[in-house]
């Protein structure tokens, strides 16, 4: 959300890195699309050969499919598809896969959210890649909608200053919630946009003071805000608070606060406006629980890629990582490490005598023996087929001979059963 971050920019800068991250594509952009012409407000990384600013005909870009389409756009292999295998950008800068997906404000596409690779995927966009986008593209829209809509509340802000008619007709006409209230937190007037976000009528409102509809975990932040005001050590405040709805459920806020005074200098009363986010504050918790799921996923896949199916020990690939950084501990402490290779005997012969499925159940036995046999830090990895492979940390020969004695023990003991 931008207020997160400093600018556009940065906000822009934010969403493409984590996007690029998580879907793993080379190239972020941020694109305005006014008529034929497309802008780029935003490219990640600098070194993709594009900068904000830079314009382009509409239809050299692959988002002119976007636009047509008004959708999100999803493009495994540019040049298998009939629509992108001719393009000039697959073509001229040889794109593999291609994912976008619209920007809209205030209902109409402002611009687009894409990202492209020229990597191959050996996979397509899976649902969770395409929702992701689509979160972010919406979240963005509704961040540059705010954003417009406090431009047009500044500008409302002035025009009150400057005439009293306008202000009187900003005041009641103003798309997002305005109201005059008492030092004292009493509603002194309200629009008609604060009375619809809220469900009380002008009326109801008037009656009860902003503190009976505020969440009572943002009530104290809101008060501190307020006093700060009164005591002159600032002239105005921002913050996100949640209000309850006259049916009970909660409504997130934008809530913008300046102090009015008097001739005297005086506190006289608040202006408050205040901007319905509910939604947006939904689709950022949804686009976090996307993250967070797709984070577990990326771990336990990572997990399952150091882990052996069939056994659930480390894998080979595991074992070479844990040795490498065994060897470079080793070198540095000077301690001891031992190794141990361990091959089962007649294997070959116990498959053929009892079938694969027997195989398979006696390799688990030796692994279980050989993991429960092992010291807390010792690390114990199958190999490959009947191979097992146990990395000794700080262990000599005279304790190496003694485990591998335990392990063989307990093997033994493991077939028998």
């Amino acid at each position: 959300m931008l207020v997160e971050h400093d600018s556009f920019p940065a906000l822009y800068e934010d969403y493409l890195e984590t996007g690029r991250r998580l879907l793993g594509m080379e190239v972020g952009i941020v694109s305005r699309i006014e008529g034929r012409s497309y802008t780029v407000l935003s490219a990640q990384p600098a070194e993709a050969g594009y900068a904000a600013g830079d314009v382009f005909e509409l239809g050299d870009t692959l988002c002119a499919l976007v636009v047509a389409e008004g959708r999100l756009i999803a493009i495994e292999a540019l040049g298998e598809d009939a629509r992108t295998d001719h393009h000039p950008v697959y073509l001229d800068h040889e794109l593999a896969c291609y994912l976008a997906a619209p920007i809209r404000v205030f209902g109409r596409i402002y611009g687009t959210l894409n990202f492209t690779s020229r990597l191959g995927r050996d996979e397509p966009f899976c649902e969770e890649d395409r929702d992701l986008v689509e979160l972010m593209a919406g979240s963005l829209g509704r961040v540059i909608e705010r954003d417009l809509t406090e431009q047009e509340r500044a500008l409302a802000a002035q025009l009150i200053h400057e005439n009293g008619e306008l202000f009187e007709s900003a005041f009641r006409h103003a798309p997002i919630g305005m109201a005059l209230v008492g030092t004292d937190g009493r509603w002194l007037r309200v629009n008609a946009a604060i009375t619809q976000m809220l469900g009380y009528t002008e009326e109801a409102l008037l009656d009860i003071d902003f503190q009976s509809v505020t969440h009572p975990e943002d009530l104290d932040a809101d008060m501190d805000l307020v006093r700060s005001i009164l005591a002159g050590e600032r002239d105005s405040y921002r913050m996100e608070k949640r209000y309850f709805h006259r049916d009970g459920h909660t409504v997130w806020g934008l809530l913008s606060v300046s102090l009015v005074r008097d001739e005297q200098g005086k506190p006289r009363n608040f202006v408050s406006q205040i901007q319905d986010i509910t939604e947006q504050k939904r689709a950022q918790q949804e686009l976090d629980r996307k993250n967070r799921e797709l984070r577990r996923a990326n771990a336990q896949l990572e997990e399952l890629a150091m882990v052996d199916p069939l056994t659930h020990v480390p894998n080979r690939r595991a074992f070479s990582q844990r040795l490498h950084a065994e060897l470079s501990q080793c070198r540095r402490s000077g301690l001891p490490l031992s190794l141990l290779l361990i091959d089962v005997d007649h294997f070959k012969r116990f498959n053929d005598d009892f079938g694969h499925l027997e195989g398979d159940k006696a390799l688990r036995k030796v692994a279980a023996a050989l993991a429960d046999a092992a010291r807390q830090n010792d690390v114990v990895a199958r190999y490959g087929g009947e191979e097992f492979a146990v990395i000794l940390p700080s262990t000599d020969g005279t304790g190496c001979r003694v485990v591998a004695e335990r392990m063989r023990a307990a093997s033994a003991s493991a077939a028998a059963t």
